[in-house]
C-alpha cells in the first residue's frame, strides 16, 4: 500500500504528465487553431503546472518530516501551487504577446487606393502563405478599406491583419468573414460567417 507522500508524489507526477501533453498539443500539433484554443491550453497547462508543484511540495515536506502543522502544510503547498500557477500562467501570455508584436516583423500599409483582395493578398504572402478569397465577388474584392498598417511577419499576425482588415472595410462593403489557417500548408482561406 502507497502511504501519503508516494501517492501525493504520483500525483504531481500525473499532473506534469497533462501539462505535457497538453504543451504537445498546443505547440507541435496541427489540431489547435484558434486564439481562444491556445487561452484554455495556457490555463490548463497552469493548472496542472500548479497542481504538481503543490503535489511535489506535499510529497517532499512528508518525505523529509519537515515540522510542521497540518494547516501549515497545507498552507504551504496550496502556496507553492498557486504561485507556480501564476508563474506558468504570466509565462503563457509574455510569450503570446511577444509572438503577436514581435519587433522587426514585416508590416505593409494600406492606403486609400488599396483594394481588398490585394491588401489580402499581400498579408498573406508577406507571411510566406496563399489565401483563398473565392467566397468574394468582384465588387468586394475592389472595395477599398480604410488607411492602416498592419503586422504580417508571421503566420498569426497576418491572421489577426486578415481579421483586421475585415473591420476597416466600408459597412456592407465585404460580406463578414472569419480567417481559416492550414499551418501545415501555409494556407488562408475566408469563410463568410
Amino acid at each position: 500500500m502507497l502511504d501519503t507522500a508516494q501517492m501525493q508524489f504520483f500525483a504531481g507526477v500525473f499532473f506534469a504528465l497533462v501539462a505535457i501533453a497538453f504543451l504537445w498539443a498546443a505547440f507541435f500539433s496541427k489540431v489547435v487553431h484558434q486564439p481562444l484554443h491556445y487561452d484554455i491550453i495556457h490555463f490548463i497547462c497552469s493548472f496542472c503546472a500548479g497542481a504538481a508543484g503543490a503535489f511535489f511540495t506535499g510529497a517532499a515536506i512528508l518525505s523529509a518530516d519537515v515540522p510542521m502543522g497540518g494547516s501549515g502544510k497545507l498552507v504551504f503547498q496550496g502556496t507553492a501551487g498557486v504561485a507556480l500557477f501564476a508563474l506558468v500562467f504570466l509565462i503563457f501570455r509574455f510569450k503570446k504577446g511577444a509572438a503577436l508584436d514581435a519587433p522587426g516583423g514585416a508590416k505593409i500599409s494600406i492606403g486609400t487606393k488599396t483594394p481588398f483582395s490585394q491588401a489580402a493578398h499581400t498579408l498573406a504572402d508577406e507571411a510566406g502563405a496563399t489565401i483563398d478569397l473565392s467566397v468574394f465577388n468582384a465588387q468586394e474584392k475592389s472595395a477599398i478599406p480604410q488607411p492602416e498598417e498592419l503586422r504580417c511577419g508571421t503566420l498569426q499576425q497576418a491572421r489577426q491583419s486578415l481579421v483586421r482588415l475585415g473591420e476597416l472595410m466600408p459597412p456592407g462593403s465585404v460580406r463578414p468573414y472569419k480567417v481559416e489557417l492550414d499551418e501545415g500548408t501555409k494556407h488562408f482561406k475566408l469563410v463568410l460567417v
